[in-house]
């Protein structure tokens, strides 16, 4: 990889799946993934969920809002989507 991790990696297990697959990993486990070597794209979403009631942050935690822009609830993104029929 060229590029040092403060994990070892030598009992990283590799987890191949099919073109098209819906891979879902909890926010603590460790993951990587190569360089794509194939000619077509790879695609990747991150979504992050998060309790939003007294949620308490860890100060080097990257994923956190202001309170200037904070979260929005589900159900406000929701009911500002759209309607597709």
């Amino acid at each position: 990889m060229g590029k040092e991790t403060p994990w070892d990696l030598s009992q990283a297990v590799p987890l191949e799946v099919k073109a098209g697959t819906l891979v879902i990993l909890h926010g603590a486990c460790v993951h990587l993934s190569y360089e794509n070597l194939s000619p077509k794209s790879r695609h990747a979403y991150a979504i992050h969920v998060v309790e939003g009631k007294d949620t308490v942050w860890r100060a080097d935690n990257w994923l956190q809002r202001s309170e200037a822009l904070p979260f929005r609830k589900m159900k406000e993104v929701a009911d500002s989507l759209p309607l597709f029929i």
